[in-house]
């Protein structure tokens, strides 16, 4: 051990020419094998720690004079072979688990690897930009050696995924209803890990978009909510009720309301400022806790109601 701990070989990428090491030692029969001057160096001899999969390691004559009589420097590297791109597809493909994925692999990591099992994760796999769906993107995986280490590899991939979805076919905005003509079904080239996409354009014709959208966006149902059905300005049907009494009036609204919500309207015949309930497009309901207080809410015609009703007409 303290024999290994004196050597200080060179860790290099340098080109030259370089001797296989299989397993994780360099062992005496490596050094016999590339030069003369290590007769009587055991075969079994550990000289030192095997360089990582990828990286060269190169002793000088010093570094072995412990050992014999070199005369040069000495190379070695991992024994194996580069990764294959026909082996990375088939592992990348495996990770989506029988899905119909197409992947292109444009570039991959160089250099001789030891026999293992090539495994990519969906977790490692990078997105790419939401405008460009097959763009290339860095890929992380790793390779499992049969004494349960492993070692990192990538690769830079296209990785789409066909499928269909509702996108904008014209500028969507906010507050107005989404009718059947601006919005269209597609099918295309999307990235996999994409979020499941809407397919039924009925789940956004009648909605509104909680912001502007313009042509060709993918659409899904978070984007948008339910349309208001009275917007400020608007003369609304207003309906005074209490139990099975009610009174209906024009009125204008102050303010804007999707279906239930509380908005205020402006009864022009009594000059005040009401609040209602939306129950429908331009529809709104005064929920009056007593009968007689409907003739609250409209005056003398609340109050010639109320006298009719009393009397049964």
């Amino acid at each position: 051990m303290k024999l290994l701990l004196a050597l200080s070989p060179i860790l290099t990428a340098l080109a030259g020419e370089c001797y296989p090491v299989v397993g994780d030692r360099i062992l005496g029969s490596d050094l016999k094998a590339a030069t003369h001057g290590f007769e009587a160096l055991e075969d079994r001899r550990v000289v030192a720690l095997a360089p990582a999969p990828g990286v060269r390691r190169v002793f000088t004559p010093a570094d072995l004079q412990s050992f014999g009589r070199p005369a040069r420097e000495l190379c070695f590297e991992r024994s194996g072979e580069p990764i294959r791109k026909e082996a990375a597809a088939a592992a990348m493909q495996n990770a989506f688990d029988g899905r119909q994925v197409r992947i292109g692999i444009e570039e991959i990591q160089q250099g001789s690897l030891p026999t293992g099992t090539l495994e990519f994760p969906l977790t490692t796999l990078s997105r790419p930009p939401p405008n460009r769906p097959d763009a290339a993107v860095i890929w992380r995986g790793h390779l499992r050696l049969e004494n349960g280490r492993s070692i990192p590899v990538w690769a830079r991939v296209r990785v789409t995924e066909q499928r269909e979805w509702v996108e904008s076919a014209a500028p969507l905005v906010p507050g107005r209803a989404v009718e059947p003509g601006q919005v269209r079904t597609r099918v295309g080239e999307v990235f996999p890990l994409t979020a499941p996409l809407a397919t039924d354009p009925n789940l956004f014709i009648g909605r509104s978009p909680r912001r502007s959208i313009a042509p060709g966006v993918l659409l899904n149902p978070a984007m948008f909510e339910e349309p208001f059905l009275i917007l400020k300005g608007d003369t609304v049907d207003a309906m005074v009720a209490s139990g099975a009494v009610s009174l209906r009036f024009d009125a204008r609204a102050e303010t804007s309301g999707r279906l239930n919500d509380s908005i205020l309207i402006y009864d022009p015949a009594q000059s005040r400022r009401l609040k209602a309930q939306v129950a429908g497009k331009g529809k709104v309901v005064i929920h009056a806790r007593q009968p007689n207080d409907i003739s609250a809410h409209r005056g003398t015609a609340g109050a010639a109601f109320n006298r009719i009703r009393e009397k049964g007409e």
